[in-house]
């Protein structure tokens, strides 16, 4: 489980990964997943092209669920500014 989802009402699964391109830039990071897992009502696909660290879509998949839940208004998620991302770690 991603600490990022521990206040969620419902299990959210998926899976983190990273795939290399060349070895002078950074990894491509990704996550799939689907909410809630006992009955499912929306699939994910994060994908940061040289994104470093999968805990990055991890964390943009928690926003997305959020908003898709009304947890979370549009305003809330797109500011139209940069975020700052990395209170994620993976597999924590």
């Amino acid at each position: 489980t991603y600490s990022v989802f521990n206040n969620f009402s419902f299990t959210v699964a998926g899976k983190t990964g990273t795939a290399q391109q060349i070895k002078t830039r950074p990894s491509h990071a990704l996550f799939v997943g689907y909410a809630p897992y006992e009955n499912p009502q929306i699939a994910t696909a994060v994908r940061i092209p040289h994104g470093y660290s999968s805990s990055y879509p991890v964390e943009i998949t928690a926003e997305i669920t959020k908003y898709y839940f009304k947890e979370k208004s549009f305003e809330e998620v797109v500011s139209g500014h940069a975020a700052s991302l990395g209170g994620q770690n993976v597999g924590d």
